[in-house]
């Protein structure tokens, strides 16, 4: 049945003259054998979509959009505007953070962040998942780059980063043209559950480095990088481990002062309008806990810079930087046999924990809310999302829970803005 559905979609109205002498026969059988015609046609639309549905409703699914598009009200436009600000507050240092454990500069975070929710909005059957780099993709980046030429080569590692987006794109798209989302139904909940539990095990021992302010090279493996830790912890500088420590504090801070002030909101109803307005900024404020550190942080990284001209004398190292005002270019992602040797397996990975990784919480929303998601067309809009990214110089990017909990909190109407 799946082998004589997905070749049907692929092959159209082509064979309609030899499905209608299957449906002939079909029909002789089920009337010797009792069977109501009713039922053989039912099954052979099933079988056969794209031969027995109207073009437009084929249309319609592919472009969800146009259902939605027809109910989108101004009330809805005002919800998602809020939704997408508080998304954005949470994305731009989510970005950012990603970056660095994907093993690239900063500013490719950013590049990854816009593409995606951009397509999506338009092709997506979820309205709450939000596109964008994720942790677990970006270890895996990080993984699959790192035998891409010399360590700390930051140009070759950008081009097979990069390369890896459009092989990602290229591979999910194939997979949804042979209608291949039912395979997520197949995947065992604890396997998803361990290597989610692995993967923040490894990025959070990635990141004791910068946490401790060592800087020297340290290896990517797990146990390379624990024995490289160990080993060089002489070199630990306290003014950063204090910053990082504080930075911490403030976020896990701004996250319980989030959970209090939503009780002391529901104890005090009904509410004044200023003590509306008041709860309201203290709920974007504590949702857009990243951003905020990350603003502080700059801002004072700024004005110890001003403070020490020369480098030498810095107390922190992160402050450290160099300016890149560069804008992402569009143009094709660089492609030859020593990228795709690197590369190896990584070519089918990528694309699978991707959309492993989205559909579970795109299924999850939809459970909370009602709706209904396609999987395979969720394959489509993933895989257009990393084709076009690339061209912008983005790493592979997927659907990330913590994002499309910002935007379910505010209510989002459609992921549109």
């Amino acid at each position: 049945s799946y082998i004589t559905r997905t070749f049907s979609c692929c092959l159209g109205r082509r064979y309609a003259l030899i499905l209608t002498l299957m449906e002939v026969c079909c029909k002789n059988f089920s009337s010797e054998h009792g069977c109501s015609s009713e039922s053989c046609d039912y099954e052979l639309r099933q079988c056969f979509p794209c031969v027995y549905r109207p073009f437009k409703f084929f249309i319609v699914d592919r472009f969800p959009f146009i259902k939605w598009l027809r109910r989108y009200t101004p009330k809805c436009l005002i919800l998602d505007c809020i939704a997408g600000l508080t998304v954005a507050l949470m994305l731009v240092p989510q970005a950012l953070a990603y970056a660095t454990v994907a093993g690239l500069p900063l500013r490719y975070g950013l590049y990854s962040s816009f593409m995606g929710c951009f397509v999506y909005s338009f092709l997506g059957t979820s309205k709450d998942v939000s596109l964008g780099p994720t942790a677990i993709l970006s270890l895996l980046t990080l993984t699959l780059i790192d035998g891409c030429g010399t360590p700390g080569d930051k140009e070759s590692h950008t081009s097979c980063a990069v390369a890896l987006t459009l092989f990602t794109g290229l591979v999910q798209l194939v997979c949804a043209v042979f209608n291949f989302g039912w395979l997520v139904d197949f995947i065992p909940v604890p396997v998803i559950s361990g290597f989610t539990s692995a993967a923040a095990i490894t990025i959070v021992i990635g990141q004791f480095k910068n946490l401790l302010g060592i800087d020297v090279y340290i290896r990517h493996d797990l146990y390379y990088s624990i024995y490289d830790l160990f080993k060089n912890i002489n070199k630990t500088h306290p003014w950063d481990l204090l910053f990082g420590l504080v930075s911490i504090g403030v976020l896990v801070s701004l996250k319980l002062f989030k959970i209090h002030s939503l009780k002391l909101e529901k104890s005090l109803e009904p509410l004044h309008w200023a003590q509306k307005v008041a709860f309201k900024f203290l709920w974007l404020l504590c949702t857009s806990h990243n951003a905020v550190v990350v603003i502080f942080a700059a801002l004072i990284g700024a004005s110890i810079k001003s403070q020490f001209p020369d480098a030498k004398e810095l107390p922190l190292t992160f402050v450290q930087f160099k300016e890149d005002r560069a804008l992402p270019e569009l143009a094709a992602p660089q492609i030859n046999a020593t990228i795709v040797q690197n590369i190896g397996w990584g070519i089918l990975v990528a694309p699978f924990i991707g959309f492993i990784e989205s559909i579970a919480i795109a299924k999850f929303f939809a459970q909370q809310q009602s709706y209904i998601i396609n999987p395979t067309q969720e394959l489509l809009a993933l895989g257009l999302s990393n084709l076009l990214s690339s061209f912008v110089g983005s790493f592979p990017i997927t659907g990330s829970f913590s994002r499309c909990c910002g935007a379910f909190g505010n209510h989002i109407a459609q992921s549109l803005v």
